[in-house]
């Protein structure tokens, strides 16, 4: 189950909703259009998807604050220059550290150094063991460093947005192994969420009249782009409507980087205020934004 930031949902990624009433909310810029779906799985399937493979450079092991390298992967042209500039690895593992708090930061086993450019992501997680108990955090560092550091703008988002990947289906949040066909719950992949669980609680609040529809979407760029299209005042970003995973990790990044919050009647004012609901989300935003990161 691997879980992908794409540069670009459709047409466009990040472009936060005009129906949000009146507070100054994080916008990401514009960024290149999105070729195809890379990701390995979809939400609607349990089959695993073709997909065409990031760039890998550099994998470390987590080992408290610090990361070993495990190996540097075979790499040509320009991706030379990246393998070697061991202090952009290390730059972009520290800015990871300072948003996401250390006993958070447990659940990552491994952190990558990908080339985003061939799949056009700027940033994915996928467990290392079939648990869901550790994860792999990855960074494309071309996209990160596109525009000198990007650590004022996209890059934090990006962080965040797969921070909360691992924050929404890691094991205390899912049952590993259990069959699409004995899960009660929302099914995530490989996984049953639990009753209580955060996606869980988010699926039956926003999805489940729109379930239907969504699974029997062929899968294709134009039948997403027409959903998102038809609920587009149910969605953060046009990305956020190509699954319930990616719905609610742009709701938690724009939950954590938004400057302020108020209750509101639309339906992604709705997604926002249900993360207050949890007191433990609330002190985790509170927590990263402590650490001065956003702009």
């Amino acid at each position: 189950m691997k879980t992908t930031r794409k540069l670009v949902g459709l047409a466009m990624v990040y472009t936060i909703m005009l129906s949000i009433n009146s507070c100054d909310y994080y916008e990401p810029p514009e960024l290149p259009i999105e070729q195809e779906n890379t990701s390995e799985f979809s939400d609607n399937s349990s089959e695993p998807k073709t997909s065409n493979q990031e760039d890998k450079i550099t994998l470390y092991q987590v080992e408290g604050e610090d990361i070993i390298k495990i190996q540097d992967y075979e790499v040509e042209g320009e991706l030379i220059e990246f393998q070697n500039d061991i202090a952009k690895h290390q730059e972009l593992w520290e800015l990871v550290k300072k948003i996401i708090p250390p006993d958070y930061r447990s659940k990552m086993s491994q952190f990558l150094i990908y080339h985003g450019e061939k799949t056009k992501t700027s940033g994915f997680v996928d467990p290392t063991i079939n648990n869901l108990s550790k994860w792999q955090f990855a960074i494309a560092i071309d996209y990160a460093y596109e525009k000198g550091f990007d650590f004022e703008d996209d890059l934090v988002f990006t962080i965040i947005h797969e921070f909360g990947h691992i924050l929404t289906l890691n094991n205390e949040q899912l049952t590993a192994g259990v069959i699409p066909n004995n899960c009660t719950n929302y099914y995530v992949n490989k996984g049953c969420s639990k009753a209580n669980s955060y996606i869980s609680t988010f699926y039956n609040s926003f999805w489940l009249d729109i379930e239907e529809e969504f699974n029997a979407l062929e899968e294709t760029i134009a039948a997403k782009s027409s959903f998102y299209t038809k609920y587009s005042d149910r969605f953060i970003s046009e990305y956020a409507a190509t699954s319930p995973r990616e719905d609610i990790a742009e709701v938690f990044a724009t939950f954590v980087v938004q400057s302020d919050v108020e209750t509101r009647n639309s339906v992604v004012g709705q997604k926002i205020q249900l993360m207050y609901e949890f007191p433990e989300l609330t002190e985790l935003r509170k927590r990263i934004r402590e650490n001065n990161i956003l702009p």
